[in-house]
């Protein structure tokens, strides 16, 4: 997170430091404005205080030697701390007695909407003799970080216009209501230095992560992230632009010194990846382990395991109370996105043993009409162990979760696959929870029941040869299993959701036909379309990977 900044930061006690906005500190770490550092009256209360965001604060080398009785963060708009304030929850958004901190980067938040330009002061504050600890006051006036619109883009070539664009903070960018006819051979989003666009910047995913040539928008609302170390703060333009032809199709100019939020993902993996866990279990033994801890009405989970690039992982609550079941599991699924080289959690809901179409199969819940109640909070991946540490709610956050009990066991489910081309689960064809397995969250004393994880290299297996069809003019398709490993997909190198068409008995075979030639087909592929699970129609494409259920506006199109 080292960036190139105009100046550093320097505090003194209580007071705020005058300088411009996208200041650094002395690691060369962008945490947002300054405020102060804390005063320190008592429990040797001190750290640094930014303004990471308007509701945010950002505390760096916070330390406290946890010994009051009834400490909390405490904020309020009288002229000096008072007990007329409010609790502002810890840096896992509990409002738990505040522990022992000893030089901790925390990150937190203002409760019910509550902004830093509403309040006067922010302390550490024992409620039971109502002691002011250590504080910072807010200066008058204070402007904190806020997301920035810079306008919209120009409009040069391709139909290229937008709405509002707005740096979020200084690693997010959206735009609003983007339109580009997607004619452009070799169009990207990108970013550079200089007076004006030019080939030389650099490329940034898509609202997707693909860093694939551009297709089109009609009025979409799109949110990009700026790859790498980049930030706001390293570039001076932004541009839809072809680079083949070294055109331009549309620009905007970034300008220096915004005083824009931190980048709040990155701060929170900071203070996550040292967070110790007390409870582990392993799902699949030298595989997949599963580390918790509860923290008032979250459950923060850490799953570590054996996962190639292209492959998630994911944990969760089964759809059944005693056995281990798929239909009706509340899952987080996890992987590391080979496009934007970062990692992500997404909540699914497995509705069927399908991959998800039309609303039915194993969907992410914002595809169901829900939303995602998974929060990614740090990652890494070393020696081929993937690890991610995200938070997810105890209770239900809408109709697809179900919730966590943390005073009886509860049946849970995990499992290891491939992701298919939409960056979505495929069918698990590596590991998955078979056997009834239940996990009591709420245990005490807590125990680690994991043995370390090491790491393997995997060998891809040899595929069958593949079949072929030539003089045939009558054909029987039907649906049957993808052969494992050294089936479907080593012969197309495309994941499959565990079923593919069988072709007069033989397993995805290349079928030749001629031109004039009468043909019949009997299809055995389901005829309720209502059942998505069981209902497999048969088109002919020019696609390698099929799925057509996912693409319903494509079909039929030259």
């Amino acid at each position: 997170m080292a960036l190139n900044m105009p100046s550093e930061v320097t505090t003194t006690q209580g007071r705020s430091v005058d300088l411009p906005y996208t200041a650094k500190y002395t690691d060369g770490s962008y945490y947002g404005k300054p405020i102060a550092d804390f005063q320190t009256n008592a429990h040797d209360v001190k750290g640094t205080v930014f303004a990471a965001s308007e509701n945010t604060f950002y505390i760096v080398d916070f330390s406290y030697d946890g010994e009051g009785p009834d400490a909390y963060f405490w904020a309020g708009t009288t002229e000096k701390p008072s007990p007329l304030g409010f609790i502002v929850p810890d840096e896992f958004g509990t409002k738990q007695v505040l522990g022992k901190y000893m030089n901790q980067n925390i990150a937190i938040t203002l409760p019910d909407g509550k902004k830093i330009s509403d309040i006067k002061w922010l302390s550490v504050w024992c409620r039971k003799f109502a002691v002011n600890f250590g504080f910072i006051m807010i200066p008058d006036n204070f402007e904190p970080p806020m997301p920035a619109d810079l306008g919209s883009l120009s409009s040069l070539a391709h139909g290229v216009k937008s709405g509002s664009f707005i740096v979020k903070d200084t690693k997010t960018i959206q735009i609003k209501n983007l339109h580009y006819d997607g004619a452009g051979p070799d169009a990207f989003f990108l970013v550079g230095t200089g007076d004006a666009p030019n080939p030389d910047g650099t490329k940034v995913p898509d609202e997707n992560g693909s860093l694939q040539k551009l297709h089109g928008y009609q009025g979409e609302d799109i949110e990009l992230r700026l790859p790498g170390d980049l930030t706001v703060f390293d570039i001076e333009w932004f541009s839809l632009y072809c680079i083949s032809y070294k055109h331009n199709f549309g620009d905007i100019k970034i300008p220096k010194f915004l005083n824009v939020p931190a980048d709040m993902m990155t701060l929170k993996e900071e203070i996550t990846k040292d967070m110790k866990f007390d409870n582990c279990e392993e799902m699949f033994p030298g595989v997949l382990h599963v580390s918790w801890k509860i923290l008032g009405q979250d459950l923060i989970l850490q799953m570590a395991g054996q996962a190639d690039d292209n492959e998630y992982i994911s944990f969760g609550r089964s759809g059944n109370d005693n056995r281990a079941v798929m239909i009706g599991a509340d899952v987080a699924v996890a992987y590391l996105d080979s496009d934007t080289k970062q990692a992500r959690v997404v909540d699914y809901y497995l509705s069927a043993k399908s991959q998800c179409s039309q609303g039915s199969g194993a969907c992410p819940d914002t595809k169901l009409r829900g939303e995602d109640n998974t929060e990614l909070l740090s990652w890494e991946k070393s020696d081929g162990i993937f690890t991610v540490t995200y938070k997810r709610p105890l209770g239900s956050g809408d109709s697809q979760d179900l919730s966590i009990p943390v005073s009886i066991p509860v049946s849970v489910v995990a499992a290891i696959g491939p992701l298919n081309s939409q960056k979505e689960v495929a069918f698990h064809t590596h590991y998955y929870t078979k056997d009834a397995k239940k996990i009591h969250f709420g245990r005490s004393p807590p125990q680690d029941r994991c043995s370390p994880l090491s790491a393997t290299t995997t060998m891809k297996p040899k595929s069958w040869p593949p079949m072929s069809i030539v003089d045939a003019t009558t054909f029987h398709a039907q649906i049957g299993p993808t052969g494992g490993d050294k089936g479907y997909t080593a012969i197309t190198g495309s994941q499959s959701w565990g079923i593919a068409w069988w072709m007069n008995g033989m397993l995805i075979p290349e079928i030749t036909v001629r031109r004039g030639v009468n043909y019949t087909f009997i299809v055995e592929g389901g005829n309720n379309p209502s059942n998505p699970a069981s209902y497999h129609p048969l088109y002919i494409t020019n696609s390698a990977e099929g799925g057509g259920g996912q693409f319903l506006d494509q079909l039929g199109l030259p």
